[in-house]
C-alpha cells in the first residue's frame, strides 16, 4: 500500500526531547501562524496552511516520497537571501518543491536574473500561479518568474549561475536524484551553484556531492553548499 506524503521533519532539536516538548518547540519556533497570516495580508496572497497532496494530483511517480506543503519562514529566508554576496542579476533562483509559492514571492523582491518554481502538485502549482499574478507589481524586482508543474527528480537544471532553495520537500530517493542531476549539470557546465537547504534532513547527500563545499552555518535549520568557496558569507 502506498504511504501518504510525510509531515515535514525539523532537524533543530529542542531542549526538551519528550514528545510534548518537541511539539511545543515546533509550534513556537517554526509554525508561527500570525507571521504567516501577516505575510499573506501584506501582499494580498494565499500561502498559509498545510496541505497533503492527493496522489491523483501529482506529476510523476514520487508522491510517496513527498512532504506535505508548509510555507517557509519568509522573514528568515529574506535575511538569508539579503546576506548572499552575489550579483543577483546574474543568478537564477530555483525553488524545488515550491508549493504555493511563498519562497518565490520572497525571492521576487530581489533582482534575480530569473526565478523558477518546481512543484509536483498541480493544485498547489495553480495557487502559486495565482499568487504571482496578484503580487503587487511595484514589489517585483525580478523580470522573469515562472512556475512549472513537474517532478523535481527529473526536471532539467537551468543553465547559468544558480541559487537552489529546498525546504525539506522530499525524502532521500528524490533528493539523491536531484543531487545527481545538479552535479551532472555542474560537470557539463561548471558555474557557481549555491544551495540553501532548509531543515536539511538529507544534508549528507549534498555534503557528499562532488564539486560542492559545505558552508559552515550557525543557523541550525539551514545547510548551505557552494561550488566555490566565497570570500565571505554571513551564515549566522
Amino acid at each position: 500500500m502506498s504511504k501518504r506524503p510525510k509531515t515535514r521533519v525539523f532537524v533543530e532539536p529542542p531542549g526538551d526531547t519528550k514528545p510534548w516538548g518537541v511539539m511545543r518547540y515546533l509550534w513556537a519556533r517554526l509554525r508561527d501562524p500570525a507571521r504567516d497570516v501577516e505575510f499573506d495580508r501584506s501582499w494580498g496572497v494565499h500561502t498559509c496552511g498545510r496541505v497533503t497532496p492527493n496522489k491523483s494530483d501529482v506529476v510523476g511517480a514520487n508522491w510517496v516520497h513527498g512532504a506535505e506543503y508548509q510555507g517557509s519562514n519568509p522573514v528568515a529566508l529574506e535575511e538569508v537571501l539579503r546576506e548572499l554576496p552575489i550579483p543577483y542579476d546574474q543568478f537564477t533562483f530555483v525553488d524545488l518543491g515550491s508549493g504555493k509559492g511563498r519562497a518565490l514571492l520572497v525571492a521576487a523582491r530581489f533582482p534575480f536574473r530569473r526565478i523558477l518554481g518546481v512543484e509536483y502538485s498541480a493544485p498547489l502549482n495553480d495557487i502559486a500561479q495565482r499568487n504571482l499574478s496578484c503580487f503587487p507589481p511595484a514589489a517585483l524586482r525580478c523580470p522573469e518568474i515562472a512556475v512549472v508543474c513537474a517532478d523535481a527528480a527529473s526536471v532539467p537544471i537551468p543553465d547559468g549561475p544558480l541559487v537552489l532553495f529546498l525546504f525539506n520537500p522530499f525524502e532521500r530517493p528524490v533528493m539523491t536524484a536531484v543531487v545527481d542531476n545538479v552535479v551532472t549539470s555542474f560537470q557539463q557546465q561548471p558555474r557557481r551553484i549555491l544551495v540553501l537547504y532548509s531543515n536539511p534532513v538529507c544534508a549528507d547527500v549534498w555534503r557528499n556531492a562532488r564539486g560542492f563545499q559545505e558552508i559552515p552555518s550557525s543557523r541550525k535549520w539551514l545547510a548551505m553548499y557552494d561550488t566555490q568557496r566565497p570570500a565571505h558569507i554571513d551564515s549566522r
